[in-house]
Parts: C-alpha cells; sequence; structure tokens
C-alpha cells in the first residue's frame, strides 16, 4: 500500500496513504505496483475513504491499446460482439466482451447506454425482493453503479474513449454467448 507521509507534490505526483482521510480536492487515486506490473484505480467515497475501483496492467512496452478493456492486441485483447445474458432472460442484450485474461480473471464486457437502461430495468429489486442477494446495476445520473447488497459499496462502471460503459468484475449468473463474426462463421 502507498506508505508515504509526505503529501506535498513531488513533480506534479501526490504521495498519499490508503489509511488516511481522503483531501475533498481529490476523487481518484492511481497505485502503480511494480512487483504485479499493475495499476491499483481507487476512487474516494463520500465518507472520505479510497474505495478501490480497477486494476489495470501496466506494460509501457506494448504496442497498440485496444480500447476499453486497458489490453493489448499482442496479448489476444480484442472486442468480440456478444449478448449478455440475466438470470430468467428471453433474450441477450447487445454488447462486445474481451475474453482474453485480465488481472482480476473476469471478462471484460462494454455495452451502450441503452444496454445498461435495459439491465437496469431488469435487475432492479421490487419490495418483495429487498432481502435478495443477487447483484443489481443501477443509474446514479449520468453514471451507472453495479450494487451487491452484501458488499461494502457499489462498483461504478467506467467508460472507454468511445464512451462505452465497461464492466470488469466478474457478476454472478450473468452470462455470455459470442455472436457470429461476419465472414468466420458461427462462435460458441
Amino acid at each position: 500500500m502507498a506508505d508515504v507521509s509526505d503529501t506535498a507534490p513531488l513533480d506534479g505526483i501526490r504521495r498519499e496513504r490508503l489509511d488516511a482521510p481522503v483531501d475533498e480536492r481529490l476523487e481518484r487515486m492511481y497505485l502503480v505496483d511494480v512487483a504485479t506490473e499493475s495499476v491499483q484505480v481507487y476512487e474516494a467515497t463520500r465518507r472520505g475513504r479510497w474505495l478501490r475501483h480497477s486494476t489495470a496492467p501496466l506494460d509501457p512496452d506494448a504496442a497498440e491499446p485496444v480500447l476499453g478493456c486497458g489490453g493489448y492486441t499482442l496479448h489476444g485483447h480484442h472486442w468480440q460482439p456478444a449478448h449478455l445474458w440475466l438470470p430468467d432472460a428471453r433474450t441477450g442484450l447487445a454488447a462486445e466482451i474481451c475474453l482474453a485474461r485480465h488481472p482480476h480473471n473476469a471478462p471484460v464486457w462494454r455495452f451502450t447506454d441503452a444496454t445498461a437502461q435495459a439491465i437496469c430495468a431488469a435487475t432492479a429489486p421490487t419490495e418483495e425482493q429487498a432481502a435478495r442477494r443477487e447483484p443489481w446495476l443501477r443509474r446514479v445520473g449520468v453514471e451507472f453503479d453495479l450494487v451487491w447488497p452484501d458488499r461494502r459499496g457499489p462498483h461504478r462502471l467506467r467508460r472507454d474513449a468511445d464512451g462505452l460503459l465497461l464492466l470488469d468484475v466478474a457478476v454472478p449468473d450473468w452470462s455470455w454467448w459470442l455472436l457470429p463474426t461476419p465472414g468466420k462463421g458461427e462462435n460458441q
């Protein structure tokens, strides 16, 4: 963890501790972990603490980053058209998926706000389901949060350079079906 007590900016970089109260001017913290060659992203919460948002690979020698998942074409990262299936769904929702290996061992999805709205409608808990343990997606202003009742806080979906929403955590019972790539036949 970040164990630097001096909080004065040094070369434009601010040094902080993860267990220190969040300065109200800060929104995110990027922690470079040389041992795992990754960057851990933390976001400030309303309660003045840091909440882990995501982890991305740190690969300065790689070429041509792929928009969204943070992977690189040299490592097999690419977007594939797919349908996202929710429990008890009768139809799949339009999305794209990167099935390459990511640091958190979950596939990375990307989809439009319209798909996110459909997920919100399909997963919103009713009064009878108030004590349920299944995750749901909710809209918060122009952003979306994935919420689990038994976790500390929601997982904020980030956006890629194309403005599409990214879901980079495994969600129990949400599955996918790869769509055929034009000219390549069926993928399953």
